[in-house]
């Protein structure tokens, strides 16, 4: 960013669009979302579907709805005619959203984009993209339509006989568990893993898929793909999936995963789960951290590095707070992050909003 690489500036700029966009398109913010179950499909299956193919559905159901044959698999080149905006857009209110007849291309692009002005949506699509095919921006086009007017419903009695107790849809974000699984999930979903996104880390690892994928990212050319089950309900196969992900981890990684097996993960044993994703998260940041240093002649990042450089970064700034690893007690209290932040940017920490810190609900503020 520093350097102001283009392509890391944008994927940075994505990834904070993508969350709002994206951030209540979940059966917890939308129940009605039910609908676009498919026939023998469970809501703990359709909960692991990323949002874009949520999306692809919900537009799908629309064009079912309105009487079209015209279905969607991408938000490139079976959008970029602008037919199925259209028919969408009339579908959700046909008295504020006319079909767009116009032949040419760029003029039916021009009027979906007015119709979903009307529909109450903050558009910044322009109509080059959609005939171009841009696949991140009608993406986003879609999801915009979709947080103004989703176009679905059910009734008080539908609502009452859904059944989530098998999912972990109503969490408490607040509980210590909870607190590190979303910061580990959330952290999944920022790889842009194509056709994933992970709703509930411990659920949704339990095929071994996901926790594969991670590792392909983390580090590439790891795992054997031809003796991964992609869409099994095997349990067996979710152990063998599970199994190549542990011992690549132990093995090739070298990470401390002693007495943890396939099965465990399988099993969703939280701590072993946590275990596991905290280290690719971990091996993932200072792989990130090299790099970056790398390009500035830097031969050498490592967490004592790291340590250094933050002491010494507060240090200068006249603060006397200090860390000696991570593991040290005293950074519950966040005092010293706020002082290395303040350090780099003053104008970021507003120091009368700063306590003491003494005890847990200070910690939290």
């Amino acid at each position: 960013i520093i350097d102001a690489k283009p392509i890391l500036i944008l994927g940075l700029i994505w990834q904070i669009i993508r969350i709002q966009l994206f951030h209540s398109i979940t059966l917890k913010n939308h129940p009605e979302l039910v609908v676009l179950l498919e026939e023998n499909e469970t809501l703990a299956s359709f909960i692991k579907l990323p949002p874009e193919m949520i999306l692809i559905r919900w537009v799908n159901y629309h064009l079912t709805k309105a009487g079209s044959n015209k279905r969607i698999k991408n938000f490139g080149n079976d959008i970029q005619d602008s037919q199925v905006y259209s028919i969408l857009t009339n579908q959700l209110n046909p008295s504020q959203c006319s079909l767009a007849t116009e032949t040419d291309g760029l003029a039916r692009a021009a009027h979906v984009i007015r119709n979903a002005k009307n529909l109450g949506a903050q558009i910044f699509i322009q109509p080059r993209d959609i005939v171009d095919g841009n696949k991140k921006l009608n993406v986003s086009f879609v999801a915009q339509i979709f947080n103004v007017c989703p176009g679905l419903s059910l009734s008080e009695e539908e609502k009452v006989n859904i059944d989530f107790s098998s999912i972990n849809l109503l969490d408490d974000d607040n509980s210590a568990d909870s607190r590190e699984e979303r910061v580990f999930r959330m952290w999944m979903n920022s790889l842009n893993i194509e056709n994933t996104y992970v709703n509930s880390l411990f659920s949704d690892v339990e095929d071994g898929v996901v926790l594969l994928k991670v590792i392909e990212i983390v580090q590439p050319n790891l795992i054997n793909w031809k003796k991964v089950s992609l869409d099994s309900t095997s349990k067996y196969k979710k152990i063998e999936n599970c199994n190549q992900a542990v011992e690549v981890c132990k093995n090739e990684l070298k990470f401390s995963l002693v007495g943890v097996g396939g099965v465990d993960v399988v099993n969703g044993n939280k701590k072993l789960i946590l275990a596991i994703v905290w280290q690719l998260l971990r091996r993932y940041t200072l792989s990130l951290l090299s790099n970056l240093a790398a390009s500035q002649g830097v031969s050498e990042v490592s967490e004592d590095k790291i340590v250094e450089w933050a002491n010494r970064k507060v240090a200068s700034s006249g603060k006397r707070s200090s860390m000696r690893n991570f593991k040290d007690a005293s950074l519950k209290s966040s005092l010293f992050f706020l002082d290395l932040i303040s350090a780099i940017e003053p104008r970021a920490v507003n120091s009368e909003l700063i306590t003491s810190g003494r005890n847990p609900d200070e910690q939290l503020l």
